[in-house]
Parts: structure tokens; C-alpha cells; sequence
């Protein structure tokens, strides 16, 4: 029986930034969640040290807050579940990473101006200018690689590639 092109199965075009994008985040999320489950494990585990109590009683703003830590594994789950969507090439998992990726830009801006905030408190302009600069630097850093990654995963090609890969 000859060999028939049309019979044949092209698998939908799959583009390495996608994968790439994909696999970077779930191993980036798998470690920073498996960070913040450290995080929360060591501040459980030292809470009743006296040393630590009175770190608190001197400086009450500057401690780990288990619900803040346990959002932040929340976050990193969900994304790594979008990341999970867009490497199979999920549309819902595409928006998904799009939310993602905002809600965690906001939660780091946050998190961010208020961790500056507490420290500012406490050391009273000893090096809190040095503190600002990088934290605004990192801050519009990452806030232009999200947009730009949401403005890719928005575009034409990006699109018909997740929408093509459901009709094969």
C-alpha cells in the first residue's frame, strides 16, 4: 500500500516560548512554594523561643504572617496549575496564567510596599534609600516582563495556537 500525505497526522504546531515559558514556571513556582512551606514551618517552629519574643515585642510588624504565607502558597499552586494549562495548551489554562500573572504582579507590588514600610519604621533612614531604589527597580521590572508576557499570550499566533490544537 503506497504511502498517502493526506492520510497522514500533523500534530499542531507548538511553539518553544510557550513550552519554554511553561516549564521555567512550574519549576519556579515548585520552588517557591516549597520556600514558603519552609517559611511557614521555621516561624511555627520557633514562635516560642525567647529570643524571637522578644525580636516581636521590639518590632511586632516585622514578623512572617502565617495567613499572608499561606495565601502566597495558595498563588503559587494556582500558578503552577496554569502553568500546567499552558504547557498542554489549554485556553482556559492561557487565561488562567494571564490572571496568574496579574494577581501575583499586584501581591509582589504589595507585598513589597509594605514590607519597605514596616522597615522604614524600624531603621529610621539608615540605609532605606539604597532599600527603595532596588525595591522600585524590581518592582518595574517585573511588572514590564508580566505585561509583556501577557501581551504575547494575547496576541494572533499565540491564540490560533491554542484554539488549532483542540480541532486536531
Amino acid at each position: 500500500m503506497p504511502y498517502n500525505d493526506s492520510m497522514s497526522y500533523n500534530p499542531p504546531k507548538r511553539s518553544r516560548f510557550i513550552t519554554n515559558l511553561a516549564l521555567f514556571s512550574i519549576m519556579v513556582g515548585i520552588y517557591l512554594m516549597f520556600q514558603s512551606i519552609l517559611t511557614l514551618m521555621t516561624t511555627n517552629s520557633i514562635e516560642n523561643n525567647p529570643e524571637y519574643q522578644m525580636a516581636q515585642q521590639l518590632m511586632p510588624t516585622l514578623s512572617v504572617s502565617p495567613t499572608a504565607t499561606i495565601f502566597e502558597i495558595v498563588l503559587q499552586f494556582a500558578g503552577i496549575i496554569a502553568s500546567i494549562g499552558l504547557y498542554i495548551r489549554s485556553n482556559l489554562g492561557r487565561i488562567s496564567y494571564m490572571v496568574m500573572l496579574s494577581i501575583i504582579t499586584v501581591w509582589g507590588i504589595v507585598a513589597s510596599i509594605m514590607s519597605y514600610l514596616s522597615l522604614s519604621k524600624y531603621l529610621q533612614g539608615y540605609g532605606i534609600e539604597s532599600s527603595l531604589s532596588l525595591m522600585v527597580f524590581g518592582n518595574i521590572l517585573a511588572l514590564g516582563i508580566n505585561i509583556y508576557l501577557i501581551w504575547k499570550l494575547s496576541t494572533n499566533e499565540i491564540k490560533d495556537e491554542f484554539l488549532n490544537g483542540k480541532k486536531m
